[in-house]
């Protein structure tokens, strides 16, 4: 009973028209009777009396869309009533003393008696059936006798056609979403590809060409090519990026990164293109920054690059200055301070509104003059946003801008970080003795390829089809292969499936990079789950192709040139002593055997030293704090590359300091160099080599 109670309830509730009338009356049918008993002789027989029958009747007659019958146990109806009846012109003399399954299609009847056989067991059943065009949700429960026995069921049948429909339409807005969703990504790897694989071709070769002797005249266009390659890429990228957000496809990673480290090499991107401009260019971390912060380090890294090659894009004359800075933190989560600061043509105030649009520049001649796309800022915004950051920005026209981003990290620990995102040392000794097989059906990027793996003295073999590379994988045994994804015939994924499936190919464990124009990452991502080892994106340079080898490869300087490194020890006549506090192995390296250039770096930075010693004495005395900065900053990365941590570190925080004006601190920290460099100058200058 309580069963027939909360069904009619369930049906009360979808209703519009005076449900609350409707629910009154069902509560009056049953709030003295809670036994409904029903038998072969009809059910209006066994009811109570006071007019139960005339509730009922009226209930049961004005559920919109809904139909309610019982059935004996040989499925002969002995009630019926409804409002869905008037929808197809039927009263309840053409369903009272039918067979129930009479009056549906045998298709649908063979559906409806097992339900109903379950339903005379004891069991309340609950399906959709389709009738007349119209879709049902049917209830049935079974009724019980005065000795608990059930011998009838009452069945609600309750039209759902419009819900049905809009979930139709639902599935089929969700279907037509995803296939949109789909033709983006397409076309985004198509477009890729179709750009991405010549550029391979031109920026490869213009790398290869600088390799080569050329007068001052072939230098200027070799270097306006590599120029205008490079910012072409830069537009694709930027496309491409923006394609990808407004699709929603856009991922970002969630990964333990140094933030110095990404910081580093987001610099020295664009370092270069300060100099050759004259700019004072400075950078600085703070020293309350953590060491690992968990994020995504390659769209931190955009940010970082977007907003410094705009800010030197408009600088003409003066300083661009970069400072990556803590400005909470909370618990486990630290939001990263990003101040970019330029003395450029600055934005009219009225422009301030529009320079996060997409395409959106200043209209004047001055500014049209720079060139670009006009979606840098737009990315870095977007970029910004998506991980829970914001941007704001500060100008005055020709007096300079200064953007500042909040993103807020995660802070991880220095073990969490994957050491396979390192860069190696460029020794291709390191790679000379591997066996490579170079697959691409395009025979300039093969010709780049063959070009670079013939300057690092490789032994290997070429095919232009995947046919013919998996007939040299069944007979040669290699130690990587490079593969284009896009080939005829049969697909690079296709064949590095075959070779893992088959254990019994020599190259069954063999690396596989899979060399690609696509940056779609769910291709990518399956690129590695069909067994490749890593990916490469292009176009790539030559270093870069080298750091990859080296990673699917496991090859490190430490692990694997013991003897090398040794033999270039010993040709330069130095012994390696680990309590010095520099390390010359790097500039070792670098020299190759060449004693001249290893005196020559030495002398360098010794009358650099020297000099800056001085001169800092002086500007100390003054509190200079801005040259102080200036002069510490010279003397970064020379003493990182000959290994000297301390010093570098200490010429860091001179830097930052002196952006923050802090001449009590920089004193101290100037001392401390001062003392560093009359400890270690004279050690460096009993390193010269005697020629």
């Amino acid at each position: 009973m309580n069963d027939i109670k909360e069904e009619i309830r369930n049906q009360l509730q979808k209703t519009k028209p005076d449900v609350e009338k409707l629910k009154s009356l069902f509560e009056s049918v049953f709030s003295d009777n809670d036994q409904l008993i029903s038998n072969k002789k009809g059910f209006s027989s066994h009811v109570n009396q006071n007019d139960t029958v005339q509730y009922l009747e009226t209930l049961t007659a004005n559920i919109p869309g809904t139909n309610v019958f019982v059935v004996d146990r040989d499925m002969n109806v002995i009630y019926a009533n409804g409002k869905e009846m008037e929808e197809f012109g039927f009263s309840r003399r053409h369903y009272e003393g039918k067979n129930f399954l009479d009056l549906w299609k045998k298709d649908e009847a063979s559906l409806l008696k097992p339900l109903y056989i379950k339903a005379l067991k004891g069991r309340r059943m609950i399906d959709e059936v389709s009738y007349a065009d119209d879709y049902y949700r049917i209830t049935i429960i079974p009724l019980r006798n005065t000795e608990g026995e059930v011998d009838s069921c009452m069945s609600i049948m309750t039209n759902i056609s419009s819900e049905i429909n809009q979930n139709l339409d639902l599935k089929k807005a969700k279907e037509e979403a995803e296939a949109a969703n789909r033709t983006k990504s397409e076309f985004m790897a198509n477009m890729s590809h179709e750009i991405r694989t010549p550029l391979n071709s031109v920026i490869g070769f213009t790398e290869q060409l600088g390799k080569t002797t050329l007068d001052s005249e072939q230098r200027k266009f070799l270097n306006l090519i590599e120029g205008a390659s490079e910012h072409l890429l830069s537009i694709v990228n930027e496309i491409l990026i923006l394609m990808k957000i407004g699709s929603g496809s856009l991922f970002i990673e969630h990964i333990p990164f140094s933030v110095r480290s990404v910081f580093n090499q987001s610099i020295n991107v664009l370092k270069i293109k300060a100099k050759k401009k004259g700019l004072d260019f400075g950078y600085s971390v703070s020293n309350q920054m953590p060491e690992v912060l968990i994020g995504d380090p390659v769209r931190f890294k955009q940010i970082i690059i977007n907003l410094l090659s705009n800010a030197i894009k408009f600088t003409e004359l003066g300083l661009v200055k970069c400072h990556l800075g803590v400005k909470k933190t909370d618990g486990k989560v630290v939001t990263v301070d990003l101040t970019v600061k330029d003395s450029g043509i600055g934005i009219h105030k009225e422009e301030m509104d529009t320079i996060f649009n997409a395409f959106a520049q200043s209209d004047t001649s001055e500014t049209r003059k720079f060139g670009g796309s006009g979606l840098g800022l737009t990315i870095v915004k977007e970029l910004v946003e998506i991980q829970n950051g914001t941007i704001g920005v500060k100008s005055i026209k020709n007096r300079g801008t200064t953007f500042t981003v909040e993103l807020p990290f995660e802070i991880g620990l220095p073990e969490e970080i994957d050491e396979d995102d390192q860069a190696f040392e460029y020794d291709t000794g390191l790679v000379s003795h591997l066996r490579i097989l170079l697959v691409d059906d395009d025979e300039t990027n093969r010709l780049l390829a063959k070009t670079i793996l013939k300057s690092w003295k490789v032994h290997f073999d070429e095919v232009e089809d995947g046919m013919r590379a998996l007939n040299l994988l069944e007979k040669n045994r290699y130690d990587i292969v490079l593969m284009d994804i896009h080939m005829p015939e049969i697909s690079g994924t296709e064949i590095v499936k075959k070779v893992r499936k088959n254990k019994r190919n020599i190259n069954h464990h063999t690396r596989f990079i899979a060399v690609t124009a696509n940056i779609v990452k769910e291709d990518l991502n399956a690129y590695e789950s069909a067994g490749m080892d890593d990916h490469l994106i292009k176009p790539y340079r030559e270093e870069a192709l080298f750091n990859k080898i080296c990673k699917v490869m496991d090859l490190k300087a430490g692990k694997n040139v013991d003897k090398r490194g040794v033999e270039g020890i010993a040709d330069l006549g130095i012994e390696s002593e680990s309590e010095k506090p520099y390390d010359l192995n790097e500039l070792i390296s670098v020299a190759k055997g060449d004693v001249y250039f290893f005196n020559k770096t030495l002398k360098s930075y010794i009358q650099s030293a020297e000099k800056i010693k001085s001169t800092v004495k002086d500007l100390d005395k003054n509190s200079d704090t801005e040259k102080i900065g200036e002069k510490a900053h010279k003397l970064i990365s020379s003493s990182r590359f000959l290994g000297l941590s301390e010093i570098a570190n200490i010429c860091v925080q001179i830097e930052d300091k002196a952006l923050k004006d802090r001449s009590d601190d920089i004193s101290r920290l100037t001392n401390q160099l001062i003392a560093k460099l009359d400890r270690v100058v004279p050690m460096l200058k009993n390193e010269y080599i005697s020629q």
